[in-house]
């Protein structure tokens, strides 16, 4: 099982969108964070379907294997779409 992941919102791209109260519970403040720490306490409910949906989330996106497998997608589709753009033409001066 997963653990539950209290947040405040992200600042990086993550490679799907976490959704709160399905994989994530955001919060915005301090107090927020609180509340949401006492809720996750005593829902036990809502607390294992946010580890569920964290654990699922880490196997489908954030395992090592996956991102590597990512990164070489990402790198060889750059790779390729440079090959096919053509060299740029060189200048020609006026009158030339």
């Amino acid at each position: 099982m997963g653990k539950a992941i209290i947040s405040t919102p992200f600042v990086n791209e993550m490679p799907e969108k976490m959704v709160h109260g399905e994989n994530i519970y955001f919060v915005e403040t301090e107090s927020e964070m609180i509340d949401a720490v006492n809720i996750l306490l005593s829902d036990h409910k809502l607390r294992e379907k946010l580890e569920i949906g964290a654990k699922d989330y880490y196997n489908k996106w954030l395992k090592p294997d996956i991102v590597i497998r990512r990164i070489i997608n990402e790198l060889q589709l750059k790779q390729n779409s440079s090959s096919l753009t053509p060299p740029p033409t060189p200048a020609v001066p006026a009158g030339g």
